[in-house]
């Protein structure tokens, strides 16, 4: 049969893959909120009670029901008040940072995330030579969708939705055991319903991708390296940053590594009713651009060592959200790794609390 623009040969995409199974990848659900902080906002709701009567706050006729909800938004709202943009640039360890993170107890701390991070876990991120898993970048990507929906000073872009790494590891797994060794006709696929919460934003408590121009989205190539994808949404283009990206080889393993993004992406936003929200057509199927970005020409910043690239992905996220770019001059590295692995450890201790046992 001869080969169309469109069909792509399935194969190209490496077979052995290892990403686990489907069953492995948590289930992204909302945030939870700032339970960090929801203890210390509680006065805050028992003060606006108090003006029960007075019409200031809460209505007279209200049930035990509605006082309750009342109650719950109002301690909320407070306690989301509190989550500061500016803690990134705190240096100074959190009251009871250092006693926990030195703790050999499995003490839960909920960010948000499905997946509840243990001392162990901080340890992981702020101390060389450990491995940033996919929990430390999701808790961490949950934690900076709370701040950037409240934010008041404008730290952060808010034209991004930011996305858990689980969206990249269904799609490769989808790939691998649908197309692998196979033709890929995009006129005949189709994705998994349960995608669509994604763009739609009922998964991770993302805002709806058509209100939001990027999307940024962690990826784990091969189980084993972190990059972080900037979907470029009205561009139609992808572009990776990569920490390990000076040979030609390496960059050319990466476009392979990401084909069931820019070969899926394009039939999710058709199938999730993207178009029909900006109330525009639906275009023809193309698969969608791909650049990874070549520090020889680009300023990235290229990790020094071989176990960095999770905080690398980490300060992707927090440099572009910010506009921050302008510092990665030279493709210099983050500067001091110890310094800025402490700082995220130390940015989800304060984003998060203790799990009741």
């Amino acid at each position: 049969m001869d080969r169309t623009d469109d069909a792509i040969d399935a194969d190209t995409v490496p077979q052995s893959t290892s990403v686990g199974t489907v069953e492995d990848v948590p289930v992204p659900q909302p945030d939870r909120g700032a339970d960090s902080v929801m203890d210390n906002a509680a006065h805050v709701a028992e003060h606006h009670l108090q003006l029960e009567g007075t019409g200031d706050e809460v209505p007279q006729n209200l049930s035990p029901t509605d006082v309750a909800e009342v109650v719950m938004q109002i301690a909320a709202e407070a306690a989301l008040r509190h989550l500061d943009p500016h803690d990134e640039d705190n240096p100074n360890p959190p009251e009871g940072y250092g006693d926990y993170i030195r703790s050999d107890k499995e003490i839960a701390r909920d960010t948000g995330y499905i997946v509840h991070l243990i001392p162990n876990d901080l340890r992981c991120i702020a101390e060389s030579p450990n491995w940033v898993e996919a929990a430390h970048i999701d808790s961490y990507m949950c934690c900076l969708r709370r701040i950037i929906k409240t934010q008041s000073s404008g730290v952060y872009d808010t034209n991004y939705a930011l996305m858990s790494s689980s969206l990249f590891v269904l799609m490769v797994l989808h790939w691998n055991n649908t197309y692998a060794g196979k033709r890929f006709v995009p006129g005949n696929a189709i994705v998994p319903d349960s995608w669509l919460n994604f763009v739609q934003g009922q998964s991770d408590d993302e805002r709806p991708w058509w209100t939001v121009e990027f999307v940024l989205l962690p990826c784990s190539i091969n189980n084993g390296h972190w990059v972080l994808a900037n979907i470029c949404l009205k561009q139609g283009k992808v572009v990776v940053y990569d920490s390990l990206a000076k040979s030609t080889d390496s960059r050319k393993s990466r476009v392979t590594a990401m084909q069931a993004l820019v070969s899926l992406l394009p039939i999710l936003l058709v199938q999730s009713g993207y178009y029909e929200h900006l109330s525009k057509d639906a275009p023809a199927y193309k698969k969608w651009a791909l650049e990874i970005l070549d520090p020889g020409k680009v300023a990235v910043p290229q990790q020094p060592n071989g176990h960095s690239c999770g905080v690398y992905v980490m300060k992707y996220v927090m440099d572009i959200l910010r506009h921050s770019e302008d510092q990665w001059v030279n493709n210099h590295s983050m500067g001091d790794m110890t310094s800025l692995r402490q700082k995220f450890a130390m940015f989800l201790y304060r984003h998060s609390s203790v799990v009741d046992s």
